[in-house]
């Protein structure tokens, strides 16, 4: 039977990101593999950047819709939810409109979900960036770095087992260990994303889903199957530029600590699984080189 996954690019400004993402999205809709349907979910406070991302959808044949922002992350993911639940998928996949996919996600999508057929939820750790000097580190253009990693990384973990994450450790830090890349429809029934933090909305849902690990009622699995994605961390007026980690981390601290065991909070103690890369490094260069600035649209509104 043929998996079905729901893609929302989620986007809030910039639109020569946004049509990256899409251009990256475009070559997966043709994949053998999976089905793949697309939608756009705008999440911002500028309505002439929201009108933008409607044309712009419009004229690529992709569905949108706009959520009614708070000016937080967490509405707009909490939207792309929703728009899962209320479809037929199995799987929920979110892109930031800032960030782009690999050719290769679609079929390393399926070969997950092959290889764990019963998991609600996978977190990919580490993950490629544009503007990061961890993993092998190449110039894409002067002064900007890209970063990628192989399954031949070491272990990304101090040790296994039960443990602190960085959350309460590391002073600054709103960050979580992974990126959450699929969500069953079970996991995303039981979990919402927090709508008041202006960060770390991604790190308070990986802590609620170990601790439903913990508790035997979800599969959650982290992969080292870093040719998905490349997160671009240059984006001017991201949400992580723009807020304060520091004022951010206690509001974070104490409603993490009512969903999970501060001394259980690693996710250190989640199965990890290596899957063969299907891109080389030499070919993750490549691409990130092809496509990390469209020439039709690096310059263009941002709303």
């Amino acid at each position: 039977m043929r998996l079905r996954v729901l893609l929302t690019v989620l986007t809030h400004h910039d639109l020569p990101r946004l049509r990256r993402a899409l251009a990256s999205v475009r070559l997966q809709r043709r994949a053998r593999t999976v089905d793949v349907d697309v939608v756009v979910v705008v999440n911002s406070l500028n309505r002439e950047y929201e009108r933008l991302v409607v044309r712009t959808a419009a004229e690529l044949g992709v569905r949108v819709v706009a959520t009614d922002s708070n000016g937080r992350p967490g509405r707009g993911k909490n939207a792309c939810v929703d728009l899962f639940l209320e479809s037929g998928c199995d799987y929920l996949c979110q892109l930031d409109g800032d960030d782009w996919l690999y050719p290769t996600w679609a079929q390393s999508v399926r070969e997950h979900l092959r290889q764990l057929p019963q998991v609600d939820a996978l977190g990919i750790v580490p993950i490629d960036c544009l503007g990061s000097s961890d993993g092998f580190t190449f110039e894409v253009e002067q002064g900007l770095d890209a970063a990628v990693w192989g399954t031949s990384a070491a272990y990304p973990f101090d040790s296994t087992g039960p443990g602190v994450a960085p959350l309460w450790l590391e002073a600054g830090t709103t960050a979580s260990s992974d990126m959450i890349r699929l969500l069953s429809r079970a996991a995303a029934a039981r979990w919402r994303f927090d709508e008041e933090l202006p960060i770390g909305e991604d790190t308070l849902l990986s802590l609620a889903l170990l601790s439903s690990h913990q508790r035997g009622e979800l599969s959650y699995w982290l992969t080292m199957a870093s040719d998905w994605m490349i997160v671009d961390r240059t984006t001017p007026g991201s949400v992580q530029r723009t807020y304060s980690h520091k004022e951010a981390l206690e509001p974070l601290r104490t409603k993490a600590a009512q969903l999970v065991d501060p001394a259980r909070s690693s996710a250190a103690e989640l199965p990890i699984l290596y899957p063969p890369l299907l891109l080389s490094t030499d070919e993750k260069r490549s691409w990130i080189e092809r496509t990390w600035r469209l020439k039709a649209t690096a310059s263009g509104p941002r709303g």
